[in-house]
């Protein structure tokens, strides 16, 4: 059985407490100074130049260059002749020059024209607050942080390979050469902690949907007491949940994808059993070619261990990346059915009060 439908427009308005828009007082307005990078696959990045971006690096008659510039509506297009993926944006802002800060919007998983599902549970945990339901705002507020902190390593791991990628090309590193360097820690780190922030949102994502589940109670706060919970027989039914259902889609031996799998299995293999980077003789780095129509292209590959060497060879960036957007969908999915709405509170700027002095004269 499952819990009936909570209305979320009324939900809504309980949390406001009146149709009337907050008044915000002393309101201050300023600018700052900030610019735009834009992250892809292989180590290629975009920075912004007003209304156009350049692209590289890129290898020209051993000189390093980038293409450019390219209009904004072009990005898309490229990317897809240049044979990378986008991952997303990051914003960097320059309110205090000696303390920047980045604001990083994903690109891919997140559908066009809404919310980045950090944000969008970000906003159910606030409205479920103002409903008094703490326990149903905690948890979002977890899941809220633990995808924040996935985006950063995400953006961490794709701005190493960057910088792998723009000084092998400086240094004339050979193409399918494997090399090494003590930089490559960061990425290790990077990759350890990615896999660890999208472990705790799959977890923290499973005990929001077992609360929705008759039967399941709060010792159902992971993917993995989750499965065991329905695996017993009289709480079977509960797979047939569309929120459980979504869950243990990547799970289920017979799909197509079996991405959550992958997720805990890599998970699992890097903080409990051989972290990244133990094995002297694996993760290589390596600087592949391709030929397109802009020419030749060279990315960063940092291939993922293998147990044999039949196994094929994958890319650490381009295999978590997948993982990431499977977990942004699920994310945004599940946000779509949550008990609160993702919509953000609205307020007005207050108009300023006349003074005595303001009357006088």
């Amino acid at each position: 059985m499952t819990r009936p439908p909570i209305n979320k427009t009324d939900a809504h308005r309980a949390k406001i407490g009146s149709s009337d828009m907050p008044e915000v007082h002393n309101l201050e307005f300023g600018t700052v100074q900030s610019f735009q990078l834009i992250y892809f696959t292989g180590g290629l990045l975009g920075r912004q130049t007003g209304n156009s971006w350049t692209i590289g690096p890129m290898l020209r008659d051993g000189r390093v260059v980038h293409l450019g510039p390219v209009p904004d509506g072009q990005v898309p297009e490229l990317a897809k002749q240049l044979g990378v993926s986008m991952l997303g944006t990051s914003q960097i802002t320059l309110d205090d020059p000696n303390l920047p800060f980045h604001i990083w919007t994903p690109i891919i998983g997140r559908p066009s024209g809404r919310f980045a599902p950090a944000d969008r549970w970000g906003l159910i945990s606030n409205n479920a607050r103002a409903a008094h339901d703490e326990a149903y705002a905690n948890l979002a507020r977890y899941v809220e942080v633990s995808l924040r902190a996935a985006d950063i390593r995400l953006r961490d791991a794709a701005d190493h390979y960057h910088r792998q990628l723009f000084a092998a090309l400086h240094r004339g590193q050979s193409v399918d050469l494997r090399f090494k360097n003590i930089s490559e820690q960061d990425l290790h780190a990077a990759f350890h902690s990615l896999l660890a922030e999208l472990g705790a949102a799959r977890d923290y994502l499973s005990s929001i949907t077992a609360r929705e589940v008759d039967g399941a109670d709060t010792s159902v706060d992971s993917l993995a007491r989750l499965v065991a919970w329905t695996n017993k027989q009289a709480n079977k039914s509960a797979r047939q949940h569309p929120d459980v259902a979504l869950l243990l889609e990547g799970m289920d031996e017979g799909a197509n994808d079996r991405w959550m799998h992958e997720l805990t299995q890599y998970r699992n293999a890097f903080l409990h059993r051989e972290p990244l980077g133990a094995r002297s003789g694996d993760n290589w780095l390596i600087i592949a070619a391709s030929d397109t129509q802009h020419g030749p292209v060279h990315m960063l590959r940092f291939n993922l261990p293998r147990h044999a060497e039949t196994d094929p060879l994958i890319d650490a960036l381009d295999k978590f990346v997948h993982l990431y957007s499977r977990m942004q969908g699920l994310a945004g999915a599940l946000a779509d059915r949550a008990r609160y709405p993702d919509t953000p509170v609205t307020f007005v700027a207050a108009s300023p009060r006349a003074t005595d002095g303001d009357m006088a004269g």
